[in-house]
């Protein structure tokens, strides 16, 4: 790049390479907000899914110590608050999938919980947990609803 001098002996650049070189520095800077734009969507998504996995293994750690039976349905007796009357999210009542919502970081997160009683063989129960969500996406990234899920199986003697 030449710098010019002016009749006065004042060194600069013409009004030509200062408009080029801003273009180039603009067009680097879209790419450093789009990396941040991608960024904050990966780390929210992060968050939800971390608040799934923590309230999915908790639930599924107190149904594991003790009897599935334990599972609450409505007000009936029992250790963990779970639903199976067409209730706090349960889709159908007495179909024995055990279902309960829960807001955590201004989102709804829905909890499922099955029973699958000498699965995979005999005197095993295989009781399998179930975290949806929904995920609002970004105007930048995507705007489309996504509904997440993530499943968790465990086994204890029957």
């Amino acid at each position: 790049m030449r710098i010019y001098k002016t009749k006065n002996g004042i060194n600069g650049f013409t009004l030509l390479e200062v408009m080029v070189a801003s273009a180039v520095f603009a067009v680097g800077m879209l790419g450093v907000f789009k990396m941040m734009a991608v960024g904050i969507v990966a780390n929210r998504y992060a968050k939800d899914l971390t608040t799934a996995n923590v309230l999915l293994q908790k639930h599924l750690e107190m149904v594991s110590r003790e009897a599935f039976n334990n599972v609450v349905n409505g007000t009936a007796g029992g250790s963990v608050a779970f639903f199976d009357n067409g209730t706090n999210g349960d889709v159908t009542s007495g179909d024995g999938i055990f279902t309960r919502q829960f807001t955590q970081n201004g989102k709804v997160y829905t909890l499922t919980l099955r029973s699958q009683q000498n699965t995979p063989r005999a005197n095993l129960e295989t009781i399998t947990g179930t975290a949806s969500w929904t995920d609002m996406g970004s105007a930048a990234i995507n705007t489309v609803q996504k509904t997440r899920r993530l499943t968790f199986t465990t086994y204890k003697s029957s």
